[in-house]
């Protein structure tokens, strides 16, 4: 979740929406506060789980580990022996 909003900040879209400034003005250090504040509200803001998205327990992982074939690797052929 939280890579998918590192993934967006680095595209550049949230600095795409906001005209930039020249570097030496009082506009330039306000918009530079403005990208921060909007950063940090993305970063903070709660996201819906996804349709689909389906949490698994360690314990039901660990469930499902232990049903495992014991010592049962595949062979060359892609089948275990």
């Amino acid at each position: 979740m939280a890579s998918h909003r590192r993934q967006i900040l680095r595209s550049g879209a949230l600095h795409s929406s906001l005209p930039t400034p020249g570097r030496d003005s009082r506009e330039a250090t306000s918009h530079q506060e403005e990208i921060e504040r909007r950063v940090r509200e993305f970063l903070l803001a709660l996201m819906p789980p996804l349709p689909g998205d389906y949490y698994v327990s360690p314990a039901e992982t660990a469930r499902a580990i232990l049903r495992l074939p014991k010592r049962k690797a595949r062979g060359p052929m892609g089948f275990s022996l």
